[in-house]
């Protein structure tokens, strides 16, 4: 795609007309290499506060920056139309055993997040480390007692904060 646009002529093409012309590039769908891959983006994280409570979440804007445009004077970006692309699969978990909160663990990653997630609970509940293997990616908050911490990709891009359950 950035070779195509790189490769035509567009001297001349400022503003509305620059805008425009990006857009009808991108809604091609395609460039010299072929056709676009599908980008179904997602992320994930996972919020757990020190009386045991915790959320999973895993959402995605159906494409890499949905559509790469902003709702007016709000900030944020709107997503693609989920029709347009594949649907990314989505994981979350929330792990308790008797009542105890044991793991909130959510994963993005597209093919690979549910496999993932099955490997980070199946670390969780058995005690031992949450591998980080494959192209999907765990953010997870591990519980033992009443201590929680987090553990993300040593790949990057996580953010982990531990709490102590009162």
């Amino acid at each position: 795609m950035v070779a195509t646009w790189r490769s035509e002529d567009r001297q001349g093409l400022s503003g509305a007309a620059l805008l425009s012309a990006a857009q009808t590039l991108i809604n091609a769908g395609s460039s010299r290499s072929g056709a676009l891959p599908a980008l179904p983006a997602s992320t994930s994280y996972v919020v757990t506060d020190n009386k045991g409570g915790a959320v999973a979440c895993a959402l995605t804007e159906n494409n890499l920056f949905g559509t790469g445009r902003m709702a007016d004077g709000t900030g944020v970006l709107l997503a693609a139309s989920p029709g347009r692309y594949p649907a990314p699969l989505l994981s979350a978990a929330i792990v308790q055993r008797r009542g105890a909160l044991v793991a909130a663990l959510a994963s993005s990653g597209q093919n690979d997040a549910a496999d993932a997630l099955a490997a980070a609970t199946r670390a969780a509940v058995s005690g031992t480390e949450v591998p980080h293997e494959g192209q999907g990616r765990v953010n997870a908050s591990l519980c033992r007692g009443n201590t929680c911490h987090g553990d993300t990709d040593p790949r990057g891009g996580g953010l982990s904060v531990g709490s102590v359950n009162n």
